[in-house]
């Protein structure tokens, strides 16, 4: 008996090398592969249910059509030659294009897969033993085998590769002919031969898989992957089904991205506040695919100096403003992100509007203050006019505070009276406490702030206690630029502003080192002083705006912006004339001024003067009077003139205003930006007197709203600036519209027709 099993093995191996000689010669490529079914990161737990459904499937057309599929599980539906071929749970059922049934082949595989090629059929059991190949109207070959199978083709000529688990490695594939006779085996020590292809003549065949990476399930239907790269196989059943999943685990991914659990942003940097929380999410990709994983599957780390982060990637900013790096790794990749934390602020009321929101009593009245002394950012402040006699003044109104904020912060123009402001809060409960904003013992501006109390939600009243000398019961403070913060600061310093023109297109970027973004409310773009539509995103802080076309003038764009605290920055840009330009003025060829002067009188500032051969005079060398100075700069400002010819002026020499700079001058009074000036107790205007350089920066520096950052003076002769210049000269040096000569400010020297034209365009 064993002597015949010897001589009947010892034939089969002859047939089996006729075969391989018939077939020539079969080449083996194997491809590994990245994926197989479902792809993990390593460690990673994947839970699922038992999904176990029942479909109807539907097929319409022709007169044994439809064809209704009861309490079956549709597998696949496969277009064959002459009709399509239904694979479900429980057969595989050919029909021809009338509908009508040629074929009905009858299985018990838990999870059937069907490949069609030449006629054919081969179906097969992913995770059994078993399988078939069928034309539309028999079984051609069938088979069982001891190892699960993974995979499985056949070509046109009706060879079938199957790939099974087992053998000598972890898998093998045998490749039938025809005839079903086995032609070939490949076994695999290493990885899972899952993907199998045939070329048309059987005689190449391309193998791929992955190695083993292993992983368990428990009875809950949990994977929990391996710790080191690989591929596992997942089998679930219910008794009646089953159905597997092909899982790849991998140990080291590519790279590492990071997002936020609450909006699915990317997240490359975080701005946060002092005591934030933030859900962060941590992906991997492997070979561009997504792994599967979960955020304890990353080492997450910060620096202790700006918070804290747990093991599922939840991070807590600190209390207290600072900056360092979060750190994200798994499997030799890291990913840093800056993080940046800082308190903020809030306005709640910047004195700009009608301040509906205040209320006056019989001991304290307020009004809208637009006089610049006493006015801390904008162009307008609060005045508030208080009689405490009674030994308290109360003005009401109702400032609501967002939730969340700790302090209350105020300018305050104090009066020297030794009194005392306070502030009422009023909080959840609607309970009231009053809250010491800062003792009067000051005059000018001073930044006060308060810590809140606990669910603070409105501020009820601003009270000024009496606790002065005799006759300092009653006084006048000015305040400005109500704010709340989450933490205490004080924030002078103004938004980063940068501006690009090309062409007819304007973008501009804005930042700032407190306010995570500035409103679309609180910028501005001008085109020659007036206003422009824009476009803005409040999320990366950028704007964007197209010019009119260019033109043979000159012209100004600018941008400007304001944070929460009040602190304006400003950018421009020059857009220069098309083409050549016709020369304006006959005396300014090659003058430095010449493209200022050209502005203005494009802009209808000046006319220039009219020379005796009728030319057109600028005059640029010529120290400009306070008349022509007034009269430009009010044009500049581009005020309706006309609304201001019933004002009465104070100036004793007002006779001398020439008529052609009255309605200007009356302008300039009016709104403050000229006063005059006291001459042995006479009020004068001297309208035909130079001008000096200090004296026309005060001018100007009294048309723009308060605000910008004052810059330290740094010329030898700063110490010539009069004191009461100073800051307007300061602010406009910070602003980049006077930057001195061979480091000379010369405050005290008169003004030239051609320095006012650069002054007034560089404040466009």
């Amino acid at each position: 008996m064993s002597e015949l099993t010897e001589f009947e093995e010892a034939r089969r191996r002859r047939r089996r090398k006729k075969n391989w000689r018939r077939t020539k010669k079969l080449a083996i490529v194997l491809a590994v592969v990245a994926v197989i079914g479902i792809t993990v990161f390593a460690g990673r737990q994947l839970g699922w249910g038992s999904h176990l459904t029942n479909l109807a499937a539907s097929l319409r057309g022709g007169k044994g059509f439809p064809v209704t599929l009861d309490r079956q599980e549709t597998r696949q539906l496969i277009g064959v030659k002459g009709g399509v071929a239904l694979c479900t749970d429980g057969s595989v059922t050919v029909y021809n294009t009338g509908g009508v049934i040629t074929g009905e082949f009858l299985h018990s595989y838990n999870s059937p897969v069907s490949v069609y090629s030449g006629g054919r059929l081969l179906t097969y059991d992913v995770g059994g033993t078993d399988w078939m190949l069928t034309n539309k109207t028999k079984t051609l070959q069938s088979g069982t085998g001891s190892g699960i199978l993974l995979g499985g083709t056949l070509n046109d000529k009706g060879t079938v590769a199957l790939s099974r688990r087992g053998g000598s490695g972890l898998s093998a594939v045998t490749v039938y002919n025809a005839r079903g006779e086995e032609i070939f085996l490949l076994e695999s020590g290493d990885c899972y031969l899952s993907v199998l292809a045939l070329n048309g003549k059987g005689t190449w065949l391309a193998a791929g898989g992955v190695t083993s990476g292993g992983g368990a399930v428990d009875d809950s239907g949990v994977f929990t992957a391996g710790s080191e790269s690989g591929f596992v196989q997942v089998t679930a059943s219910d008794g009646r089904a089953s159905g597997s999943a092909y899982i790849t685990t991998v140990a080291t991914p590519d790279a590492i991205s990071l997002t936020r659990e609450d909006t699915g942003d990317k997240v490359e940097a975080l701005n946060l506040d002092p005591g934030e929380q933030v859900d962060l999410k941590a992906s991997a990709v492997y070979k561009k695919m997504a792994l599967v994983s979960q955020d304890a599957n990353y080492t997450w780390t910060a620096d202790p100096a700006v918070g804290s982060v747990d093991a599922n990637g939840v991070f807590t900013a600190g209390q207290v403003t600072a900056s360092g790096d979060l750190t994200v790794s798994a499997g030799g990749r890291t990913v840093t992100v800056p993080i940046s934390v800082a308190g903020h602020v809030n306005t709640l009321e910047d004195c700009e509007g009608d301040l509906y929101a205040f209320a006056a009593t019989e001991t304290a009245s307020f009004a809208s203050e637009s006089d610049l002394n006493y006015v801390r950012y904008g162009r307008k402040s609060l005045r508030l006019d208080y009689d405490a006699a009674g030994g308290a003044a109360s003005l009401t109104g109702v400032l609501s505070i967002p939730a969340g904020e700790r302090y209350l912060g105020v300018w305050v123009y104090g009066d020297g009276s030794g009194n005392t402001l306070l502030a009422t809060i009023t909080d959840q409960s609607l309970q009231s406490r009053q809250l010491l904003l800062t003792a009067l013992d000051f005059t000018g501006w001073k930044h006060v702030s308060a810590a809140l109390p606990e669910g603070a939600v409105a501020v009820s009243a601003l009270d000024v206690i009496y606790g002065g000398g005799e006759g300092k019961q009653t006084g006048t403070l000015w305040l400005d630029q109500f704010t709340v913060s989450n933490e205490e600061m004080h924030d002078t310093t103004p938004p980063a502003l940068t501006l690009t023109v090309s062409g007819t297109a304007v973008s501009a970027r804005v930042t700032d080192d407190v306010d995570r973004s500035i409103p679309q409310k609180n910028l501005f773009l001008t085109y020659d002083g007036e206003r422009l539509g824009f476009t803005w995103n409040e999320s990366t802080g950028t704007l964007s705006a197209a010019l009119p076309a260019a033109d043979a003038g000159y012209h100004r764009v600018s941008v400007s912006a304001a944070d929460a605290s009040g602190n304006l920055s400003r950018a421009s840009a020059d857009v220069l004339p098309a083409g050549e330009r016709t020369q304006v003025f006959t005396d300014m060829g090659g003058h430095w001024a010449d493209a200022y002067a050209a502005f203005l009188y494009d802009a209808g500032v000046t006319n220039g003067v009219s020379a005796a051969d009728g030319s057109l005079l600028y005059q640029p060398d010529k120290n400009i009077t306070r008349a022509e100075f007034f009269a430009l700069t009010a044009r500049w400002l581009g005020l309706d003139l006309s609304q201001y010819a019933g004002v009465e002026l104070p100036f004793a020499d007002s006779a001398e205003l020439p008529e052609w700079a009255l309605n200007e001058v009356k302008a300039m009074y009016a709104l403050g930006i000229v006063n005059g000036a006291l001459e042995n107790g006479v009020l004068k205007v001297n309208a035909l007197s130079t001008i000096s350089r200090a004296e026309a920066m005060t001018i100007l520096g009294r048309t723009q709203a308060k605000g910008y950052a004052q810059a330290e003076l740094t010329f030898d002769d700063a110490a010539l600036v009069p004191s009461w210049a100073a800051d307007y000269v300061k602010s406009l040096a910070g602003q980049g519209v006077v930057s001195g000569y061979n480091n000379r400010i010369r405050p005290n020297d008169p003004l030239t027709r051609g320095e006012v034209a650069k002054l007034l365009y560089s404040m466009r």
